[in-house]
């Protein structure tokens, strides 16, 4: 007798491999569908949730980031734009009548903005050079000559007779050379390079350097610092390497002749010197870049016998007026993003895609509903508008240093519209320029005082930092544990419905199957009875 019961196969929620419409021709997948429509309602629902928390919390990830890129950038000292520094803000220009011997530069704090230097003295490392012991030789001819062979060379000098150590005899027999440098013992084996023994000075930790030159052919060794901390002496042996080298005609970095001995014979770096007409004070310095009173001086040379070199300087008015700008349209970007997170309203009916509508859509319908969907993820949050309004108060504040408002330099809110709705700030340039030519340091001060003296009011920049530094330290707009542990709760429950589901799903397949093969049981014996 034949069956003619179809067999179809499917897989659960569980994973496992259904068999379903044998002879009874029931639709069991859809049954079981249909009665399993309100879990998996759940289900979507659940996963829902979890995106919509997900969306929050990056949008709360968005903010943080701003705010901190706005603190890096504009409030923070070393920021690329920082307005909170006024030696950063109301940086100078500066001129010099002479510029070959001497650089000089000017921040905000100079508190002058011309002055005349009469003379200046560049500060000296401690350094010894050799005499003239190479005529033609490359730098890397030098450098790659064995220490046997520029033994050989400096003993054919009168009066040279640098002695080796031997230890052991015939093939095993070694053959070294030895020095001190500053009661440090170096140790150089024949067949090493003279690359091989500059490298062990300048890297002995001594604080030393050891070059050679090719256009004056001698070998040097300087201290790697200058100043009166500088300092530097051989301890020459009367046979060894260095007294072969720097023997007979050393100098110092002044010239002077230099003969080895130890401690004693020390060479001393020198100080930077510079003086000012009118002032009777020679100022002197460890480096040759130092600052004085908002200057900065760096000497490239000794004055000598040149004429006094005279410095004038002005406030960037244009690179101040760029920075004010840039702090303006920055606030304003910023202010835009938490105004687009608290205003605006969410789209009706644009909740999270389930997965059985994703199926059905394209990549980029996909990514038109999501931003629909996100909209409004934050709207109404009472966080982000206290602190814009916040921020926009300080817009009308008065800094008790300068005694002016933004207002007072240009700087002032813009008039009312749906595109400037979150508070837009304008900058009338005319006017800030203005403000800055006559009194750059107070308009500085606007922006970068720091006194609080009598509870005075600090600098906008400040009052700023400090503002969103309270939000940033009070993890308002940060993913706090408490949100990372509600969305793994919601992760938990959405497994456990997962659970529910399988376990229902298996039970009402285990039902539907004992139904068929029933069924099929009855229908077999009929056959046989009125077959």
């Amino acid at each position: 007798m034949s069956d003619s019961s179809t067999i179809s196969a499917t897989k659960s929620a569980s994973g496992k491999l259904r068999l379903s419409g044998f002879s009874t021709g029931i639709d069991i997948d859809g049954l079981i569908e249909a009665a399993l429509m309100n879990e998996n309602a759940k289900i979507d629902k659940q996963k829902q949730n979890i995106q919509k928390q997900e969306w929050m919390q990056a949008a709360y990830e968005t903010i943080n980031k701003r705010i901190a890129e706005f603190q890096d950038a504009y409030l923070s000292i070393g920021g690329t734009d920082d307005v909170s520094l006024a030696s950063a803000l109301a940086s100078r220009i500066v001129t010099l009548s002479d510029s070959s011997n001497i650089s000089v530069t000017a921040s905000g704090n100079a508190t002058v903005d011309s002055l005349v230097i009469e003379r200046f003295k560049k500060a000296t490392a401690a350094s010894i050079s050799s005499q003239k012991l190479f005529d033609n030789e490359t730098s890397s001819s030098v450098k790659s000559m064995k220490i046997k062979d520029l033994v050989e060379k400096l003993n054919q000098k009168d009066g040279v007779n640098i002695e080796a150590t031997t230890e052991g005899e015939g093939d095993d027999a070694t053959v070294t050379y030895s020095f001190k440098i500053k009661g440090e013992t170096f140790t150089l084996g024949e067949d090493e390079t003279v690359s091989d023994m500059l490298s062990k000075i300048n890297n002995s930790g001594l604080g030393v350097t050891a070059s050679f030159n090719t256009f004056t052919g001698k070998f040097t060794i300087a201290s790697n610092e200058t100043g009166e901390n500088s300092m530097l002496y051989l301890d020459g042996g009367e046979n060894d390497l260095l007294t072969g080298i720097f023997g007979e005609g050393a100098k110092d970095q002044l010239g002077n002749d230099y003969t080895m001995g130890g401690e004693e014979t020390a060479v001393k770096g020198t100080q930077a010197e510079i003086k000012f007409a009118g002032n009777d004070d020679v100022f002197k310095f460890n480096g040759n870049t130092f600052t004085i009173d908002g200057y900065t001086f760096n000497i490239l040379n000794d004055s000598g016998d040149s004429e006094p070199v005279t410095v004038n300087s002005k406030v960037d008015t244009d690179a101040m007026v760029g920075k004010i700008k840039k702090f303006v349209d920055a606030y304003n970007g910023l202010m835009a993003t938490l105004y687009s997170y608290a205003y605006t309203t969410p789209e009706n009916g644009y909740d999270p895609i389930t997965d059985k509508d994703r199926e059905k859509m394209t990549e980029k319908q996909i990514e038109e509903y999501e931003a629909k969907a996100k909209q409004g993820i934050l709207y109404g949050n009472s966080d982000i508008k206290k602190l814009m309004s916040n921020m926009r108060s300080l817009f009308s504040s008065t800094v008790t240093e300068s005694g002016l408002k933004l207002s007072h330099v240009g700087v002032t809110m813009a008039a009312y519209s749906k595109e400037t709705a979150y508070g837009k700030i304008e900058v009338d340039e005319k006017k800030l320029r203005s403000a800055i030519e006559k009194n750059a340091s107070d308009v500085a001060a606007l922006f970068s005082s720091r006194s609080t003296d009598n509870g005075s009011t600090q600098g906008i920049a400040i009052e700023f930092k400090t503002l969103t530094q309270n939000y940033q330290n009070n993890y308002r707009f940060k993913v706090s544990e408490r949100m990372n542990q509600k969305l793994a709760q919601m992760k938990e429950l959405l497994e456990t419905l997962k659970e529910k589901l399988a376990d229902r799903e298996d039970r009402l397949y285990k039902k539907y199957a004992s139904m068929e093969t029933s069924i099929t049981k009855l229908s077999g014996q009929s056959s046989f009875l009125f077959g």
